[in-house]
């Protein structure tokens, strides 16, 4: 019998182009998140938060097969997580930058077909999600609470792809979402996500 051929190793510019088609499905589909959950939280008699979170939930579920398969196994869609591996030695730090402005790329892309393609009627709250500090709450508490969360996702994004468990691995990283969104929810929002802040400002500029 013959012996299976090892899977060649993708080059980073192969990588970072699909994180860039992955980002760039997660920033145009996730734009109408608010608009879904302001349909389905009367319609379900749910908070407007957890319809949000719902929502939320359920695209990440999706959006997990969908991403490796638009940009192969690993693809990675925040910043956050490349610096967090690069830290710990994991990968080429050249590869890590050329990853993320891939990534902040595709996010720009992504906004730019979802003012094209979706429905002005749909575009009310585009930029909901990404608004920052949430009233009454300072810029420096708010650069605090965003980096703790992210620094927190960021452990758990960590632990997750050492378990062993792959539904351990898949399911916790989604948990901590929910937990962290939540906990953020009247402060910063919040995003965690630089390629999905930056992208939903442009169309302001």
């Amino acid at each position: 019998m013959a012996e299976a051929k090892p899977a060649k190793e993708r080059s980073g510019l192969s990588l970072a182009v699909g994180d860039a088609l992955a980002t760039a499905f997660f920033v145009f589909v996730s734009s109408t998140f608010e608009e879904v959950a302001e349909i389905i939280g009367p319609a379900l008699g749910m908070p407007a938060l957890a319809a949000g979170l719902s929502v939320l939930v359920g695209g990440l579920i999706v959006f997990g097969p969908v991403a490796d398969w638009l940009g192969g196994p690993g693809a990675l869609f925040n910043p956050s997580h490349n610096l967090a591996f690069a830290a710990l030695g994991q990968g080429k730090k050249r590869t890590h930058l050329m990853r993320m402005v891939f990534q902040i790329i595709g996010g720009v892309l992504g906004a730019v077909a979802a003012l094209v393609f979706i429905p002005v009627s749909w575009q009310r709250n585009f930029y909901k999600m990404a608004l920052g500090p949430r009233p009454g709450v300072s810029l420096r508490v708010a650069i605090l609470v965003e980096g703790l969360l992210t620094y927190l996702l960021n452990l758990v994004i960590l632990y997750a792809t050492s378990a062993e468990n792959k539904y351990l691995a898949y399911w916790t990283p989604l948990v901590a979402t929910v937990a962290l969104v939540t906990t953020g929810a009247e402060l910063t929002g919040p995003s965690m996500n630089p390629a999905f802040v930056i992208p939903l400002h442009q169309p302001r500029i």
